[in-house]
């Protein structure tokens, strides 16, 4: 059940709406700004319903704080306010980040109505939204959601004064496994190999993406170099556990992988694309000396 938090002082006006709204979804309240937006940041509601009269409390301080704080900046906020806002108030209300307005006294039609439209449109933008982050075949993280790792993780790496690993890692000879098995059981192969390569993943820090058709790529934030070849090793055992015939290889007979990986202490004035172009290189390395093996900087 969706979650809508309700932040208004007036309790009378919060009992009416959680009447309204039980049926439908969670509703969680608050009396004061303060404490509606901790609620808001721990339990992610999909609606926030914010009262526009509550006296020695500045409304438009509270709006801007929760359009600027950035686990629920995106989460909409509806206005409840009395029956004469005129269009100028109510411009203003739009205009700070608000998406609608609700006049008191509540009508349960029109209030149930028109949250749940809103919250429809939140949902969809959120399927929206995932689907432009996420490689539809495999379910990882796409190219695009990558990019926005790395620059992430490289700016804390800088300021943390801490190490970071990167490694490309590449189906060998793929091309050639969808030329003699056909692209449906290619696409078989690399939701397998994403399967494994999320699973060895397991830290919540540690990040995984598809690369391109035939390469992934992993991110691992605070990683040293022996914590990543661990790793790199794991994976590559991983995938030549699945057993998955490959007659064509030329490195094996059943699919493996090359991984090319590289850790760094980054320093500001250093730039991403330094760690990637090694990393790259690292795997142009590991395909160049026969396929299905790891090579890294400490190599």
């Amino acid at each position: 059940m969706e979650k809508i938090l309700i932040i208004d002082d007036n309790p009378m006006d919060v009992r009416i709406l959680k009447d309204i709204l039980k049926e439908f979804y969670e509703v969680i309240s608050s009396l004061e700004p303060g404490d509606g937006i901790n609620k808001a940041k721990q339990h992610r509601p999909v609606i926030i319903l914010l009262d526009s009269n509550m006296p020695k409390i500045n409304k438009k301080e509270t709006l801007f704080t929760i359009k600027n704080t950035g686990e629920i900046k995106d989460i909409p906020i509806m206005i409840t306010a009395s029956a004469q806002v005129d269009n100028d108030m109510e411009d203003k209300w739009l205009s700070q980040g608000a998406v609608d307005y609700i006049s008191k006294p509540f009508s349960p039609g029109i209030v149930r109505n028109r949250i749940g439209t809103h919250v429809d449109l939140f949902l969809l933008k959120k399927v929206v939204e995932k689907l432009e982050i996420v490689d539809n075949l495999t379910l990882l993280p796409n190219r695009r959601s990558y990019d926005d790792k790395i620059e992430t993780e490289w700016a804390r790496s800088i300021r943390e004064k801490t190490p970071i690993s990167l490694a490309f890692i590449d189906i060998d000879n793929f091309n050639s496994y969808n030329e003699h098995y056909g692209s449906s059981r290619g696409d078989d192969v690399l939701k397998l190999v994403a399967s494994e390569i999320r699973h060895v993943m397991s830290r919540k820090t540690d990040f995984a993406a598809r690369f391109s058709p035939e390469k992934f790529v992993i991110v691992m934030p605070n990683t040293a170099k022996n914590g990543a070849r661990i790793v790199y090793e794991r994976i590559k055992k991983a995938v030549q556990n699945l057993r998955i015939p490959h007659a064509y290889s030329g490195s094996a007979d059943i699919v493996s992988v090359s991984i090319g990986g590289v850790t760094v202490s980054p320093v500001y004035g250093e730039y991403i694309y330094e760690l990637v172009e090694k990393a790259d290189k690292m795997l142009f390395e590991a395909k160049a000396y026969g396929r299905n093996m790891i090579a890294s900087d400490e190599d």
